[in-house]
């Protein structure tokens, strides 16, 4: 009998124990792909705002990328930054966290009325604001939605009550979940007259942004010109996030390396006198070895492969829910996939590994004498 089918042979007559072992992994390796897929979305989702208004250049205040929300900047570097030749347009904008009816949390953008940031959203419904002073919104489809307001209607914003004005679809979840007022009235609301959190910047010729970036920070050492791909990648939620999902991808690593470890041992000891069997007719240490660890290595990718369906169903259960409907969006990509295969592999490894060792290690003679 080939090993293979040996190996086979000895997972599907402990079939229950097996069962438990694989569901168990594939949690894990869901846990893994749920999360992972919903960070790289979220990082999408800012890669494409940003170049969905046409920026080149994100001016944040020096140290201020981390967390541009909390990020503040004078109004009045506008007009610095204008005297820079090579830029064919600076928008100023600000955003900021607030109530809105029973929400907390909301992102709030506020865009200056007739730059770019504004003149590039979708409106599919009603128009754009028609006074910088007055008290009007435009909703993201999706908060919209959940809201249940249509335009025309009230919201109240931090206690103020806000007319809608017009629903916006984006290609990005961030703006469809957001509320946009006038920059002035953002200002005025959160009580920052005067400030803005960023300057988006649209050169006249993209292939000088070096030359521009490097002159824009030498005139004004105080901040921080940065491309799309740096704004995304030094934002600190985005870090945060990537970071939580390393730390709980190798804490599932140990719990499944463990439980598969605890389900190889019980199968060596309860196998103790087979293994003397085997070691009499001659097989090797190594062969022992190769056996239980294709058991193992068998066992960890069934759950692998569980748990990347797994991991995709749990993000489509998420998105039923009325507060989070149109707020997920899961990024799912062939390196992910490879990802959670190759953490499934190194949990066959290091749960096997032992366990193997422990089998080959048993003296051919005690183990027949094994009962």
């Amino acid at each position: 009998m080939v090993l293979v089918q040996i190996v086979w042979k000895n997972l599907l007559r402990r079939k229950i124990r097996s069962v438990l072992t694989v569901v168990g992994i594939a949690v894990g390796i869901g846990a893994v792909v749920s999360l992972v897929s919903i960070t790289d979305g979220f990082v999408h989702g800012w890669k494409n705002m940003i170049k969905g208004h046409g920026v080149d250049l994100t001016i944040v205040k020096a140290g201020g990328e981390a967390n541009f929300v909390l990020n503040t900047l004078d109004e009045s570097l506008g007009d610095q930054l204008r005297q820079i030749k090579g830029l064919d347009s600076v928008t100023e904008t600000m955003v900021d966290i607030a109530t809105v009816e029973d929400k907390p949390s909301i992102m709030i953008f506020g865009y200056t009325l007739g730059g770019d940031y504004i003149n590039r959203l979708k409106i599919v419904n009603g128009g754009l604001f028609t006074s910088k002073d007055k008290d009007e919104i435009i909703l993201g489809s999706v908060l919209a939605k959940s809201l249940k307001v249509t335009v025309g209607d009230e919201v109240e914003v931090e206690r103020e009550l806000f007319t809608v004005v017009g629903i916006c679809e984006s290609s990005n979840i961030l703006e469809n979940g957001a509320g946009i007022v006038s920059l002035q009235r953002l200002q005025k609301l959160m009580n920052r007259p005067g400030k803005v959190t960023t300057f988006g910047i649209r050169l006249q010729n993209p292939s000088q942004l070096p030359e521009i970036k490097k002159e824009i920070e030498t005139r004004l050492p105080n901040i921080s010109a940065l491309s799309s791909q740096e704004f995304v990648d030094e934002n600190e939620g985005v870090k945060m996030a990537q970071a939580l999902s390393w730390g709980i991808s190798l804490i599932v690593l140990l719990v499944g390396a463990i439980a598969t470890m605890n389900t190889m041992f019980m199968s060596v000891f309860e196998r103790t006198r087979e293994i003397g069997i085997l070691r009499a007719l001659g097989w090797r240490k190594g062969r022992i070895i190769n056996m239980i660890m294709q058991e193992s290595i068998v066992l960890s990718l069934c759950g692998g492969v569980l748990g990347i369906f797994l991991g995709m169903g749990a993000v489509r259960m998420l998105n039923l829910f009325r507060q989070l409907r149109g707020l997920i969006q899961a990024e799912y990509t062939t390196f992910l996939f490879s990802e959670a295969i190759i953490l499934a592999l190194l949990l066959g490894i290091l749960g096997g590994l032992l366990p193997a060792w422990r089998g080959s290690r048993l003296p051919p003679v005690e183990a027949l004498r094994y009962e």
